[in-house]
C-alpha cells in the first residue's frame, strides 16, 4: 500500500526525525560527562569516576585505529537509544562510534565491542564494523 504526504508532512516527519537525534546527542552528552580521560599505555582511554574499568579504549592496531567499546556501556545507553531512535544493537554501538568521531573528536579506523560477546537472549556476536 502506498501512502501520499504533502510536503508540509514530509518536513514534518524530518523535522520529528532530527528532534530526536538531536535528543540522542544530549543523552549521549550526559552519559559522557560522567567520564574521564586518561591516557594508557595502548593509546586513550575514558572510564566512569566510579569505576576502575575502561568503557572506552582507542588503541593502535595491526589493523589500524580501534575504537574498543565495553559491552556495560553499550548495554547502558541501549534502553534510551533504542527507545528514541529504534536502532538495534549494531546501530547502537554505530552511534556511540559517530559521537565519538563529531562530538569526541576521536579518530579511529574500525569499531569493535569488547568483550566480543554481548550475554543476551540469541548471544549475538558483534563483530568488527
Amino acid at each position: 500500500m502506498k501512502y501520499i504526504i504533502t510536503e508540509s508532512q514530509y518536513k514534518i516527519l524530518l523535522e520529528d526525525d532530527d528532534r530526536l537525534n538531536r535528543m540522542a546527542e544530549k543523552y549521549l552528552n550526559s552519559v559522557f560527562d560522567d567520564l574521564t580521560q586518561v591516557d594508557t599505555k595502548f593509546g586513550s582511554g575514558f572510564k566512569f569516576n566510579d569505576d576502575n574499568g575502561y568503557a572506552i579504549l582507542v588503541s593502535k592496531t595491526n589493523d589500524g585505529k580501534q575504537l574498543a567499546i565495553a559491552s556495560p556501556l553499550v548495554q547502558g545507553v541501549t534502553p534510551m537509544l533504542n527507545g528514541l531512535l529504534d536502532l538495534d544493537k549494531r546501530g547502537i554501538v554505530k552511534t556511540i562510534g559517530k559521537y565519538c568521531r563529531e562530538v569526541l573528536g576521536i579518530d579511529y579506523d574500525y569499531i569493535r565491542v569488547w568483550p566480543i560477546k554481548i550475554p543476551e537472549h540469541d548471544e549475538d556476536e558483534i563483530r568488527n564494523f
